[in-house]
């Protein structure tokens, strides 16, 4: 597997997770959630909630990745 901390290979994870997390910040930022709602939509990624606040606030596109990241990650085994 590769890792963040692995400098002799490409960084794999890293770049999604924080394009993940952004995605959430902003959500939560815009509509005046907090940082316990992110928590939970991490913890329940079929939540359409934080893709429902982006378009609200005009962000489409970053709403559409968002959602086409949640339904990958519910799609990897556990």
């Amino acid at each position: 597997m590769l890792t963040v901390e692995d400098p002799g290979k490409r960084d794999l994870w890293g770049p999604a997770a924080q394009d993940l997390l952004s995605a959430l910040f902003l959500a939560a930022a815009t509509s005046g959630r907090t940082l316990h709602h992110v928590a939970r939509w991490l913890d329940e990624p079929a939540v359409p909630t934080p893709c429902e606040l982006l378009t609200e606030v005009g962000l489409h596109l970053l709403a559409s990745s968002l959602s086409i990241e949640s339904v990958s990650r519910r799609r990897e085994p556990s």
